[in-house]
């Protein structure tokens, strides 16, 4: 696909709002309590974990090539969707 092309329709689309919670100069997260700290999926080339809950394999982006889950890591940042009752998304990356 070219840029700015997307397979995701406009009726798809829901606004999101991000917070961030603090970090120190050396980007690590200041208080793992607060609010807006995610534990957020990590999916690596090669990873061969389970997924932490029976009901989420389905998340794995894909299946068949390189990436798959590894594991779950605390980030500094917070994720809703706007347009659902400001519901709590889970994060990956």
């Amino acid at each position: 696909m070219g840029a700015g092309q997307s397979t995701v329709t406009p009726d798809k689309l829901h606004k999101v709002l991000i917070k961030f919670a603090s970090i120190d100069t050396a980007f690590n997260i200041i208080d793992p309590t607060d609010a807006n700290v995610s534990q957020a999926y990590r999916f690596l080339r090669h990873a061969t974990s389970a997924f932490p809950f029976p009901d989420s394999a389905h998340m794995d982006p894909n299946p068949g090539a390189g990436y798959h889950y590894q594991d779950r890591r605390p980030v500094p940042l917070a994720v809703f969707d706007e347009d659902n009752n400001n519901q709590r998304l889970d994060v990956g990356f």
